[in-house]
């Protein structure tokens, strides 16, 4: 009987203690989940402007907002992009393209990866890929100039240039870079070369003009946990 009242008496002890720290725990459950979904809306919108640096100073392509991707390794570029279901337009048409990727640590499938609804943007006359397209628009001459530059001093050159995510060449993070960029820890690339290419791509940047023959970079939008994908067109 003892027992009894003590385990009564226990409970109710309990039950008004949980009464009284009620409201304590709503609120603060009410805290939590606005600290939840502020981190949430923040991650989205850096993810966003990572991947296109603001997709307000591109320009969707007509006839572009729902296109197959088909990604292989290339040989004179670092992909080889077959693009699938482009709608009529002045830009780019359906194809086997060069391709090259401005996000280097993210992984992307390079043996026939299928990526579907993709969105391909332009980036003619937008100031802040200048230097990219000012780049692409010398890169047989640089080949032509010096035989020794390949396709990876050019990709690494563009990684440089681009700002998301960024890549310093003074402090290259091996483990973070593709596995055909890297053997047996050491870089694939001439990190010199590659910095001659991108101080003589800032310097006609400089001058760079847009016209019907420039060559200038399409964007596909990918999903963001895989790299975006660049080719390059001109409006001839």
């Amino acid at each position: 009987m003892k027992l009894s009242t003590f385990g009564v008496t226990t409970k109710m002890k309990s039950a008004s203690n949980l009464f009284y720290h009620l409201p304590i725990l709503l609120i603060v459950s009410i805290l939590l989940g606005i600290v939840s979904c502020k981190s949430v809306t923040t991650s989205t919108d850096d993810g966003i402007e990572d991947s296109l640096d603001t997709v307000e100073e591109v320009e969707l392509i007509p006839g572009a907002s729902n296109v197959t991707l088909i990604v292989n390794s290339g040989d004179e570029s670092y992909f080889d992009l077959e693009f699938q279901n482009i709608g009529d337009n002045d830009l780019i048409a359906n194809g086997l393209m060069d391709g090259w990727c401005i996000d280097w640590k993210t992984p992307i499938s390079t043996q026939n990866g299928t990526y579907t609804g993709i969105q391909l943007y332009s980036t003619y006359g937008v100031e802040k890929w200048s230097e990219v397209n000012a780049l692409l628009n010398i890169r047989e001459q640089l080949k032509a100039d010096d035989s020794s530059i390949t396709f990876r001093e050019i990709q690494t050159a563009i990684w440089v240039l681009r700002p998301h995510p960024a890549f310093d060449l003074n402090d290259i993070d091996i483990d973070s870079l593709p596995n055909d960029m890297v053997r047996n820890g050491e870089p694939l690339f001439d990190t010199q070369k590659v910095r001659e290419i991108v101080e003589t791509a800032k310097a006609k940047a400089k001058s760079f003009t847009y016209g019907e023959e420039t060559m200038f970079v399409v964007i596909a939008e990918t999903p963001v946990d895989v790299q975006t994908v660049i080719t390059v067109v001109s409006k001839k």
